[in-house]
């Protein structure tokens, strides 16, 4: 209960060196990963996992493997100082459109398949 999926996202996303390895701003894929509901910015919401699980996915021909028990809601993860290091990257209004253009993209994604239509048609 509570758990955010995004922080478990970027979990497995990093458990997977060549996978993580092809992006060319891992900082930039990682925040946004995490913001992409709009939570890390640059605090992520509090979670607390009393009994974590191992959750395992496949993606691209290869296992991703991450405890629910992130450890990204914690002072000093890192997911703050990743924050003001693109902010101090991309100035604050260069970041926040790329988390719109993200955040958008998701949001109609998603709408895709409430309609049926996630292969990308619209009817």
């Amino acid at each position: 209960a509570g758990m955010r999926h995004e922080l478990l996202s970027l979990a497995l996303a990093e458990s997977a060196p060549e996978l993580w390895g092809r992006t060319n701003d891992p900082d930039l894929v990682a925040h946004l990963v995490l913001s992409h509901h709009g939570y890390c910015r640059p605090l992520p919401p509090p979670v607390l996992d009393d009994d974590p699980v191992e959750v395992e996915v496949g993606a691209e021909g290869e296992r991703l493997v991450a405890s629910s028990e992130t450890g990204l809601t914690r002072i000093g993860s890192g997911v703050v100082d990743r924050f003001w290091r693109l902010v101090d990257r991309y100035d604050p209004y260069g970041l926040a459109y790329l988390e719109a253009v993200l955040r958008l993209a998701d949001h109609w994604r998603s709408a895709l398949e409430a309609a049926g239509t996630a292969g990308g048609e619209s009817s």
